[in-house]
């Protein structure tokens, strides 16, 4: 049983081995954090789990989820889920390390919490779940369709959805997925792998995107349109340009870092750095709202072809930025238009993502283009 366990099928597993693994574990990691109370209580123990392959990790997820109770009158909701999180936690890992071994999933768990946490009985079901082929079918034929579930608020009724899942669709993300924790979550795999100071910086200029995008009359309060600007944003060169100038040097200490950028400040004449985000100057953050702009902008005339566009979008759009609105190769909306998508934006990291800029010239999608769907 344990070795048709190891048998991944489908290329989706591959995808995810290409992703930052790191990325992958931490993103569980803030799922348990982010959506139980009890979770801040530093019973996960972060530095077992990092030595767990995203395999590993990504089934203790989708076991927790099928361990956690669904109640059946709504005055309860997620305080019962809260008061079972634990033994969902453990009783899984126990249930990983008896299909597998101690010393591929290695976890220490105490005499206490076993005696509390560990139910034989659950930890039985769960093992036969996870050996069953028809059962957990998105952890073991379609990995990258997690993603978008790490993005959720988990109730009786978002769990009930995802058991009942068996192929995750971008339609399923639009009533369940939260946009300010996939905008969160994007902003943290810079701070923890690219820049610590960068906090706050994806929400704000999140914030003023938002905004700048219903001054023109735009809805922009559908998930899959914040994803699909986030990867935009990460494929354009002039983020890249940005990020390089932010951090010049990437083996550089990042506390060194922060005391290069006040040492600059102090300088005569020297740029004036953004009061919220120290390490960037005022001009900066103008470039990143810019940019951030320009992206929510491109995937709305991209990505929502359910609506036509007014004959002056386009007008409109350029009040809001200082150049025109360029829209993004084939090679990018392809990629835009998968479920996965939010795999690529939660679990990638721009140096390990080839950003060779394509030499197709932008263009503008006509209001037909756009009504008849065209791909390109």
């Amino acid at each position: 049983m344990a070795m048709e366990l190891s048998n991944y099928q489908g290329s989706e597993w591959q995808i995810v081995q290409m992703m930052n693994e790191p990325l992958v574990i931490q993103s569980v990691i803030d799922w348990m954090r982010a959506n139980f109370i009890t979770a801040q209580v530093p019973f996960i123990n972060v530095d077992y789990l990092l030595q767990w392959t995203v395999q590993d990790i990504t089934l203790l997820y989708a076991l927790m989820l099928q361990a956690l109770p669904v109640t059946q009158t709504p005055s309860l909701k997620a305080n019962v889920l809260m008061g079972h999180i634990k033994q969902a936690y453990f009783s899984g890992v126990v249930a990983i390390q008896g299909i597998y071994t101690k010393l591929r999933c290695p976890y220490q768990i105490t005499s206490a919490q076993k005696k509390a946490y560990v139910v034989s009985p659950l930890v039985q079901v769960l093992q036969i779940l996870a050996r069953e082929s028809k059962m957990l079918s998105l952890w073991r034929h379609m990995p990258t369709e997690l993603a978008p579930q790490m993005m959720m608020r988990i109730t009786p009724t978002t769990i009930e959805t995802i058991r009942e899942m068996n192929q995750w669709t971008i339609g399923a993300n639009k009533g369940l997925v939260d946009i300010d924790r996939l905008i969160q979550s994007c902003e943290k795999k810079y701070v923890v792998l690219f820049n610590s100071n960068l906090k706050n910086v994806w929400v704000e200029t999140a914030a003023a995107a938002r905004k700048n995008a219903q001054t023109i009359g735009l809805r922009v309060n559908d998930p899959q349109l914040w994803v699909v600007a986030l990867w935009y944003l990460e494929n354009s060169a002039r983020f890249h340009k940005l990020m390089r100038e932010i951090t010049p040097d990437r083996t550089k200490d990042k506390v060194e870092g922060l005391k290069d950028a006040i040492r600059a400040s102090k300088v005569a004449g020297a740029p004036v750095l953004s009061k919220t985000n120290p390490i960037l100057t005022e001009k900066q953050m103008a470039q990143f709202e810019n940019e951030m702009t320009h992206s929510l902008f491109a995937a709305y005339a991209t990505y929502e072809r359910g609506f036509i566009l007014s004959e002056n979008f386009y007008e409109k759009v350029a009040t809001m930025l200082p150049q025109s609105l360029e829209l993004p190769t084939p090679r990018v909306t392809k990629e835009a238009r998968s479920a996965n998508i939010y795999a690529h934006v939660l679990w990638t990291m721009p140096p390990e993502v080839d950003y060779i800029k394509d030499k197709f010239e932008p263009k503008k999608l006509t209001d037909h283009e756009v009504e008849e769907g065209d791909e390109e």
